[in-house]
């Protein structure tokens, strides 16, 4: 991970270097590629040195040097000095420097470029006079060419080193270099003035075959510099973008009781107490209204948007891609919506898949221009004195801001908006006119925030239902409808109540699988046919449902990934509650096949806000009969952002082996046959996985505990929505 950080800044000089020596030092593709090893042995073994070192380094006063990379790198704040010594400042150094090659190199380009396009439109007025025979001084094939580049043309050689851009043309080698460039010499016009007709015809074709190879030369090495310029600029938005959202994030939960201040800028009593707890800290609504407003969005900007907000415990991320799916699909037939946004949490690799127009993850050069244009409002020197004391978005606040302002920026039809994990005063509860609200099954998740009991956890869910807005829900455990109702009528929902979907409504769902999927579609169909009635006053068709299933896609959620000609088969799903992770469990079982394959668990679950034994506990029992002969527990960075440039080798382990031990008890409970084993390193897990296979006729592995878990397998395995390896 470490090693390969500075490596970009120096492949980027590179770059930049070849650009140099191509255009200003007369190098060849022969002498440019004899540069190669030299540029490997510079870009991988200078910051090998320390990122190996840094393994062996631990004192008493700091610790180990490797930690989080929440701030670029993977060195801790506690060796800050090393981050500016070794990584910071030779990085920006070498980016300074490569911008000064581009900038100095690019003036040079276009201004050779101007030269040949004025020599190409005088060859034009050269060739009509050839025609009338008018003999005219012209310039030479050598003197046209040379602001070409030997580099970039066959049959070029290199001439003198010192002759800025020239190029030597095989059949007319030209003496010298004069000092301007379209010097034309006395002696080469005169015997072009006394050369027989058909002579000058023949030679003006000749020079004119050789400036057209010129100018494409040009271009060429136009487009390489094009090409240099703009993989230091996506590195330079990419490492910005991420690295300046990653600071908002919040070091610890908030233990303090919420201050009067903050209770009154959310609207609600500093003593309110959920689940006989007082609050913590400042809810994620607070704030939201008025950094839209700051970016110039109204709340009818925002309301324009045609907002489907979802939330709930289990199957929030799989409904939300369903009705986008079914949306595009309706788009595609009748030609609205043109574009539909949605915004989900978490991420699986990178934080700009949480953004996605009409079906595709925002790209890294969109993500950067939409994340400054909040980031400069929002956190420049007036505003943050012009705000309401200062505050500032923190993380999923600001990854909220920057995916509406993406989605009014690029003018989508409509918009699908799941929630993070809450809903009352969850950062997305500041839209106040949904068109459709959805709450997909509850849980018992994150019930520390929420709980302690369920009907609070609904209490909290059901807040995203709106005065004038559509409520829809799936069908909930006994007495949970209940609290949704009483809440749908508190807020005024369309038709004074909530329409509960029980899955039976829609005949055309039965072939969907697993079964939990089929309810979640339902839930997302009935929601669309609620959104197009109301907006359009139109019907979604079963052929377009039909289609729009079709269309589903959903990473990291009840996802099956094949390597190796089926031998290794890779049952990844994101489930990290009771409720969820025993679907997962069923899931995994009821797809086994025989035929003599191993069969493996790899799990792991971090978190303080969940009841992870009991978690695990579901699992478990989900797989009585599934004959797992290998469990493994292991680890992984919540934190951990995925790039190109890291490796899963070098991941830090956060758990210890001592607080894992609850998991193995619980297994031997249940399956006392089976072999327990620990490996910190994920990449490690994943390979033990692997090997158990390969004496048999293939494995099956279940990947499950945690999206982030599930995020660094699909990586390591060369998937994932926002790019892989």
């Amino acid at each position: 991970m470490q090693w390969f950080i500075l490596a970009d800044a120096l492949w980027a000089f590179c770059m930049a270097c070849n650009v140099y020596l191509a255009l200003f030092r007369q190098y060849n593709i022969s002498q440019l590629r004899k540069l190669e090893w030299k540029y490997c042995i510079a870009c991988y073994g200078l910051p090998f040195i320390p990122a190996f070192v840094y393994l062996f380094i631990e004192t008493k006063a700091r610790g180990k040097i490797y930690g989080s990379a929440i701030q670029w790198c993977w060195v801790r704040t506690e060796w800050g000095f090393l981050r500016i010594a070794v990584v910071f400042a030779p990085a920006w150094a070498l980016i300074v420097l490569s911008a000064a090659i581009y900038i100095f190199a690019g003036g040079k380009i276009l201004k050779s470029r101007r030269r040949l396009r004025s020599l190409a439109n005088d060859s034009l007025v050269s060739s009509s006079m050839d025609q009338n025979q008018i003999d005219v001084p012209r310039a030479t094939n050598a003197e046209t060419a040379n602001e070409a580049h030997p580099a970039l043309v066959k049959g070029a050689s290199s001439s003198d080193p010192h002759c800025d851009l020239e190029l030597e043309m095989t059949s007319n080698p030209r003496p010298e270099c004069p000092s301007d460039p379209f010097h034309t010499d006395s002696r080469t016009a005169m015997s072009s003035s006394i050369l027989p007709p058909g002579h000058s015809q023949s030679a003006s074709k000749a020079a004119a075959k050789d400036r057209r190879a010129s100018f494409e030369a040009n271009s060429i090495m136009w487009t390489y510099s094009k090409f240099s310029m703009l993989f230091l600029l996506a590195l330079l938005v990419t490492w910005d973008a991420i690295a300046l959202l990653d600071t908002r994030r919040r070091v610890r939960r908030p233990s303090g009781a919420l201050a009067k201040e903050a209770a009154r800028d959310a609207g609600i009593k500093p003593e309110f107490r959920v689940g006989g707890e007082v609050l913590r800290g400042k809810p994620g609504i607070v704030g939201m209204s008025g950094w839209m407003e700051e970016l110039g969005h109204s709340t009818a900007d925002v309301a324009a948007l045609n907002i489907i907000h979802v939330a709930g415990t289990k199957g929030k991320g799989s409904t939300c891609a369903y009705i986008e799916a079914l949306l595009l699909a309706h788009g595609a037939a009748t030609g609205w919506p043109r574009s539909v946004g949605m915004y989900t949490s978490p991420h699986l690799l990178v934080p700009q898949e949480r953004v996605r127009v009409s079906g595709t993850a925002i790209d890294e050069r969109g993500f950067a221009k939409y994340f400054f244009e909040v980031w400069e409002r929002l956190f420049s020197g007036d505003a943050a004195v012009e705000s309401q004391k200062g505050e500032r978005p923190r993380y999923l606040q600001l990854c909220v801001l920057v995916a509406l302002h993406a989605f009014i920026r690029e003018g989508v039809g409509a918009v699908v908006l799941e929630t993070h994990h809450g809903g009352e005063y969850d950062a997305t509860n500041f839209v106040d006119k949904p068109v459709v609200t959805v709450v997909t099954p509850l849980g018992r998740d994150h019930v520390k925030q929420l709980g302690p009991g369920m009907k609070d956890i609904a209490w909290h869910k059901a807040g995203i239902f709106k005065s004038g807005a559509v409520a829809i829900a799936a069908a909930q455990e006994e007495g949970l409808e209940d609290v949704l109702r009483a809440r749908a009528e508190e807020r005024g929902v369309l038709g004074g109540d909530v329409r509960i979907v029980t899955g039976k409504e829609e005949p055309g769902l039965q072939d969907v699988k697993p079964d939990v999927q089929k309810g979640n579609c339902a839930v997302a169909v009935v929601a669309v046919r609620a959104f197009l009635e109301r907006m359009r006053g139109e019907v979604l068709s079963e052929e377009t449902m039909r289609r729009g299933v079709e269309g589903f896609k959903w990473p990291g959620r009840f996802q099956v990934v094949e390597r190796n000609e089926g031998k290794e088969r890779w049952w990844c799903d994101g489930a990290h509650n009771e409720m969820s992770i025993g679907v997962a469990g069923r899931w995994f079982v009821d797809g086994l096949e025989e035929g003599g394959r191993a069969r493996v668990l790899v799990f792991s679950q971090i978190s303080d806000s969940r009841d992870t034994e009991a978690v695990f506990r579901c699992l478990a029992e989900s797989l009585k009969g599934s004959g797992v002969q290998l469990v493994i527990f292991t680890t992984y960075d919540p934190d951990q952002t995925f790039s190109a440039s890291m490796s899963l080798d070098q991941q830090v382990a956060t758990t210890t082996l001592p607080s894992l031990d609850v998991y193995e008890r619980v297994w031997n409970e249940l399956h006392p046959d089976a072999e327990v084993r620990f490996e910190p390193q994920l990449s490690e897990a994943l390979k033990a996985a692997k090997g158990v296979g390969e004496a048999k006729a293939g494995v099956d592995v279940l990947v499950t505990g945690s999206l982030h878990l599930v995020a660094g397998t699909l990586w390591w395995l060369g998937e994932g929505v926002g790019g892989a390896r």
